[in-house]
């Protein structure tokens, strides 16, 4: 027997039903989203989703890993092929365009986080995303280094940590009002200065 999901029809309404999930954690909020409500979104039956996914918590746990790799394909198409220092930034700011799938993904990060918080099953799969970004940011600043762009003493490990940590941080703010997308991006600019010693 085929595993749902795995033929070209099954994996398109797989991916059908993650990209439901995705706008309904945007729109609810992750706590008011039921597999119904899902269904509903994506125009399936108020069963199909069951047949994807065991239960809500792996239904979850897949959409956000669906909109993190969504992300990424974000991040690759504004980075593009450019010199590792320049790619850096451009992975970096990328967070405070003004694209909506940055505001989707935002969205469904801070749901995550609040949602690991309260339960357990989700954690890995919330470090893993975290552990993810953090190392992409250093592979980055490797490169640049082995370009003679970023001095070889910089630690690209911790730099990768603490730039991310900056994002994340600053990923509420334009969603609240607390300061715009440009001032943002400014802090994030020197940010990026001050780790990498120019």
């Amino acid at each position: 027997l085929k595993k749902p999901g795995t033929g070209r029809k099954g994996a398109a309404m797989r991916e059908a039903i993650l990209a439901a999930a995705c706008r309904a954690i945007v729109e609810r909020g992750v706590d008011n989203v039921r597999m119904r409500d899902i269904a509903a979104a994506a125009g399936v039956s108020p069963t199909l989703p069951h047949y994807y996914f065991n239960t809500r918590s792996e239904l979850l746990r897949e959409a956000f890993v669906h909109a993190e790799e969504a992300m990424v394909g974000l991040e690759l198409e504004v980075a593009g092929e450019r010199p590792p220092r320049e790619r850096l930034e451009r992975l970096l700011l990328v967070y405070f365009d003004a694209d909506p799938r940055v505001y989707e993904i935002w969205v469904l990060a801070r749901e995550m986080t609040t949602r690991a918080i309260r339960e357990a099953g989700l954690r890995d799969s919330h470090e893993d995303v975290y552990a993810l970004w953090s190392r992409t940011i250093a592979d980055v600043i490797r490169d640049a280094q082995a370009a003679g762009e970023v001095a070889a003493a910089v630690d690209a490990d911790v730099a990768g940590w603490r730039l991310t940590a900056l994002v994340e941080g600053l990923g509420t703010w334009p969603l609240t009002g607390m300061a715009t997308r440009r001032q943002c991006r400014e802090l994030v600019r020197n940010w990026i200065a001050r780790e990498l010693g120019d």
